[in-house]
Formats: C-alpha cells, sequence, structure tokens
C-alpha cells in the first residue's frame, strides 16, 4: 500500500477501506485454501498382483510383435480384431532444414511497443561468446534489462483485494473510481482492475468484479471496435494501444434523398418499394439499440447497407429511420461548407523516414496552435477518425481525395500516388475506389484490399526463398511485409540476438516504429538479398497508418524467385 504525504482526509478513507479488505481477505482465505486442498484428496485404490507385470515396457526400440488386438467395446458388445504390423524401412534421410525462427502466420502487423524490461531469461546462456562479449557497443545483453522476470512477481491477491476495496469504496462512500485513483493508495491503478471477470476467474470472496457504468451493448461493443478502415474488427491488434473514438456524425441527407445513390432494389423488401405501413418483423430493445448505435455514427448509410448489419428487412430500417432522423431535424441542422484550404498549411506527411503517424487528435475548437492538435503538431493531415471531424465546421486539415477518373492511380499525376498514399475509399470518388470489383479504375488500394499475390516458400541458393506462383507486371502488389511493430529500445535489445544468430527480420517502418518478422510474420520474410532485385519494397502510408508493401521492379514469370535488395544499412554491422 502506498503512503501518501498529505493529510487529506480522503485518503485516509481510501487506506481505511484497503486495510479492512485485507484483513477480511485473508481471515478467509486461510479456510479456503483448507478445504480446497483437502477436495484433492482421493481413496488410495488396492493394488491387483496378478497385473503386475501385464503393463511392463521393454528397452527394445524395434517391434517384434507381428500384429496386435484391438478390442472395440460397443452396444451389441466386444468386437476382438487383429491388426497385423506392416514394417516400413527408410532407407535415405530427410535433407536437413535451414535453421529458422518458428513464427506463427499472421496477415497483419500486430503493435508490440517495447519489449518489458525484465528479462524471462538468459538467452544463449551456455554460450561464451554472446555472454561475455557486447554485441553492441561496449553493452552487455544483459544491462539493457532492469530485473529477472521472477525477482519480482505479481501477487494474484492484490486484485481481488483491490476490486472489493473499490467497490465498498463507491458502494458505501459513494467515490468514483477517479477519485480512488486520485488519492494514489492503492497499489493498482482503478483501469488495471476494471472488468477483472474478463481475464480471469474470480474467488467466492468477491460478490462481484468491478464494472463500469453500465451502457447499453450496442455502446460497449463500439467502444471494442476498432473503426479504423485498415481494421474494422473488435479487440483489433494493431491499434490497442489506442482504440479510435467513433465520433457521432450529423446526418447530411433526409429520408427522401438516401435513394439518390442506389441503382436499384437490394431485395423484394428493399424500401425503394415504398414504406410499410407498420413493422411487420419482431425487434427486440437490443435491435433497436444496435440500429440506433449505427445511426448515430453513420445516419447517411443506406437501409440497403444497414440490412446487411442489423439482419432487419430494409423497408423497416427505412422506417424506423424516418422516425428516428424525421427530416425536419435535418433541416435545422446548420449547413456546412466546404473548408477554405489555406496556403500556409505545413504538411510534412509524405516520406516515412521523418514522419510517424500521430493517434487521432481530440480537442475543442479548430486544429491549430492553440488547440494543442496532435496533427497540428506533427504537421499532418487530419485523418477520418480524428474528433475533430465531428464538429459542426469542417477541418481545413482534412485530407483531399485524388481526382483520377481515366487513371489507375499507379504514375506521377495521381496525387496520393505522389505523395507514397493509397487512395482512400471515402475520399477518392472519382476512380471509383471504395468498391471491389475488377473493373474498379483504381489500382492504388492493393495493400489494404489484400490482394497478395499466389507465392511459395521452398529451397533456395541462401537456404529458403520466396518464389512467385502468378505471373506479375511491373509495379505489381506481390505481399506486405508484417510483423511485430516495436519501438527502437526494443531494437536495440533484438538486434543482439539477430547478430549472433546471423538472421534479422527487422525491416524499418518509419523513425518510430520497426517491423520485425522474427516471431510473427507471414511469406514475406522469406525473400533473399540481391543486389539485381526483381521487387522493391516501398513504405506508404495507409488509412493512417505506415505499411510496408512488395511490388515487382518488372515483369515476374512464375517459378521466379523474389528478390529485393536489402539496403547498405542491413549488412553494416555483420
Amino acid at each position: 500500500m502506498n503512503d501518501p504525504t498529505n493529510d487529506n482526509p480522503t485518503n485516509f478513507v481510501v487506506q481505511a477501506a484497503f486495510r479492512d479488505a485485507w484483513d477480511a481477505f485473508y481471515a478467509w482465505e486461510q479456510e479456503y485454501c483448507r478445504e480446497s486442498i483437502q477436495s484433492l484428496a482421493v481413496q488410495e485404490l488396492e493394488e491387483d498382483e496378478d497385473d503386475e507385470d501385464e503393463w511392463e515396457i521393454g528397452d527394445s526400440a524395434t517391434l517384434t510383435a507381428d500384429g496386435f488386438c484391438v478390442q472395440q467395446y460397443q452396444n451389441g458388445g466386444t468386437v476382438t480384431s487383429w491388426l497385423p504390423v506392416e514394417v516400413i524401412e527408410v532407407t535415405a534421410l530427410f535433407p536437413e532444414c535451414s535453421a529458422y525462427e518458428s513464427s506463427p502466420l499472421v496477415s497483419r502487423s500486430v503493435f508490440h511497443g517495447d519489449d518489458p524490461d525484465s528479462m524471462a531469461f538468459m538467452p544463449f546462456a551456455d554460450d561464451p561468446q554472446f555472454i561475455e562479449i557486447p554485441q553492441d557497443g561496449d553493452q552487455l545483453h544483459h544491462t539493457y534489462y532492469k530485473e529477472f522476470e521472477w525477482q519480482t512477481l505479481d501477487d494474484p491477491d492484490i486484485e481481488i483485494i483491490v476490486s472489493a476495496a473499490a467497490q465498498n469504496l463507491m458502494d458505501l462512500n459513494n467515490m468514483t473510481l477517479e477519485e480512488i485513483d486520485k488519492t494514489d493508495v492503492f497499489p493498482l491503478d482503478m483501469q488495471e482492475i476494471v472488468n477483472l471477470d474478463r481475464r480471469r476467474d474470480l474467488l467466492p470472496w468477491l460478490r462481484t468484479s468491478l464494472s463500469l457504468p453500465e451502457f447499453g451493448s450496442g455502446t460497449r461493443e463500439i467502444a471494442t471496435f476498432c473503426n479504423n478502415l485498415n481494421c474494422l474488427v473488435s479487440h483489433c491488434m494493431v491499434h490497442w494501444e489506442y482504440s479510435p473514438t467513433a465520433v457521432k456524425q450529423m446526418p447530411k441527407k433526409k429520408n427522401i434523398r438516401l435513394s439518390d445513390d442506389i441503382s436499384g432494389p437490394c431485395s423484394t423488401n428493399c424500401f425503394l418499394h415504398g414504406n410499410p405501413p407498420y413493422i411487420e418483423t419482431h425487434w427486440t430493445p437490443e435491435d433497436i439499440e444496435a440500429l440506433h448505435v449505427m445511426l448515430d455514427h453513420a445516419p447517411d448509410m443506406t437501409p440497403c447497407e444497414l440490412t446487411t448489419i442489423c439482419r432487419k428487412p430494409c423497408r423497416e430500417i427505412f422506417k424506423r429511420r424516418c422516425a428516428y432522423i424525421p427530416d425536419d431535424l435535418v433541416d435545422a441542422l446548420p449547413r456546412q461548407r466546404p473548408p477554405m484550404r489555406s496556403r500556409n498549411l505545413k504538411i510534412r506527411d509524405t516520406d516515412h523516414h521523418v514522419f510517424a503517424p500521430n493517434i487521432p487528435c481530440e480537442h475543442d475548437g479548430p486544429c491549430d496552435v492553440h488547440s494543442g492538435c496532435l496533427c497540428f503538431k506533427n504537421s499532418t493531415h487530419c485523418m477520418r477518425n480524428c474528433q475533430c471531424a465531428g464538429h459542426r465546421k469542417p477541418c481545413i486539415r482534412r485530407r483531399t481525395g485524388c481526382d483520377c477518373s481515366t487513371r489507375e492511380c499507379r504514375k506521377k499525376p495521381c496525387s496520393c500516388f505522389m505523395e507514397n498514399k493509397e487512395c482512400d475509399p471515402e475520399l477518392c470518388h472519382k476512380g471509383k475506389a471504395r468498391y471491389l470489383d475488377d473493373c474498379t479504375i483504381c489500382k492504388n488500394m492493393a495493400i489494404q484490399r489484400g490482394r497478395q499475390m499466389a507465392v511459395e516458400v521452398k529451397e533456395s541458393q541462401w537456404g529458403l526463398g520466396l518464389y512467385l506462383l502468378e505471373p506479375a507486371l511491373k509495379d505489381d502488389y506481390i505481399i506486405e511485409y508484417v510483423g511485430e511493430l516495436i519501438f527502437e529500445p526494443s531494437v536495440d535489445t533484438r538486434c543482439d540476438l539477430a547478430r549472433h544468430r546471423k538472421r534479422n527480420y527487422m525491416f524499418e517502418l518509419n523513425k518510430t516504429l520497426t517491423v520485425d518478422s522474427t516471431y510473427l510474420s507471414n511469406e514475406s520474410r522469406y525473400i533473399n538479398h540481391s543486389k539485381r532485385p526483381n521487387c522493391r519494397s516501398m513504405t506508404k502510408l495507409v488509412n493512417g497508418e505506415h505499411r510496408i508493401g512488395i511490388y515487382a521492379n518488372r515483369r515476374v514469370q512464375p517459378g521466379e524467385e523474389l528478390l529485393f535488395d536489402y539496403g547498405d544499412n542491413f549488412f553494416q554491422n555483420d
């Protein structure tokens, strides 16, 4: 328990609650542990002397029997069958596989951040060349870490005690979680114990898990949903450190204008066939809430699109939309004028060597020096998930899409291509970037659509290599280089291991992050180096985040090994 130095009466209240919960828990725990251990006792079985030698196992590794019996127990009785033994002699040894680290296959990079400050174990502990000789400058590998993991183990009892004490303070003293945190009495932050039952089994002593104030199910799901266009999933593994908050949007379209962008009915129950006089389908309160949440955050989505998400008839969704967002409400909203862009805007987000994307900005007022806007400080455009996008005045830092209507967006006239960005499906309308059919004009969205070519990993001149299984034209997208997204301190410690193993899979993403394919990867980690490469890597800004794509330098035929130039920095310390 922390020992605050001030004499704030609230601190003494929190201290007393923590002490009471501590004493009550350990008074209960003794009897609980005794009963739990006693429940594990079993009755000893009497040994049958006749069966003493029945299961003896010999030392020989060779099977000498001609076969063995198999007894199958069925409803009609026991069936015994004899299975002969077939001996297969392997005359040729399998070739040894090249040394590689095992890694799960992933389709997207996963944000890892920094490795822990504590070391789980000493790598290569039996190799003096690693333990006693600095791998990088004058620093030994173990000096990067503060301690070993087993030196300071977390006490799981503390979570239970703090959760119970906080619950009592909320119930008996009407304190909020923020007020409890400000006292700095508990050894854990309130955020660490909220919804504890989702991370571990609770002991019977704790009557309930501490939870945040209850919201509707739809609101809770929105809180875990990543609305970055690269993800659109719950519990995203890329933006878990900061999950973009969904911003409620103002409706722009009246109900009578929802059909403007629809070419035809989606079904026999489409709202284009007319508004139904009454609701025929049963709607639960959860169904209605889910629709309202969708309309709060995407009010201009058509009923044809909502019917797929909500799984309700299109006509009935339209009727409920009319009731929830009446036309007179849209008329009463202030008109948004297109933002007047200033020529003095400082935007420097085209070079990944000097720029790293920031988290979406969230502030009151315009995006300038006075509001503390993160995008302004980083000299970048505001993104779709920035909170400023939901204000009444459109943000002047928001990007505009390219105006390519007859080009493929893979050459210099395309503004997105020139700025090393993939096209935005919400902004690049003329190239029909939001449509998925093969006839779409835009060809600058391959990474976000996951249009990877067919490849195969097999033996090459340098161990394993990656081979193309289908033809590729010049500038065609082949595959994305994925792995763990790590910060610079983790790069330093992992470089020690990479140099010693002589296998390095780290790829600089931008000035802040590096992609490491050592422990998470896809087939791209097997692309070998060559000074005469047939493909190249390009770092592009894709919906607000940097991603590395591998593109063909020339026409590549099926069966060719993919090769690209690792660069001089890769070999400078080898």
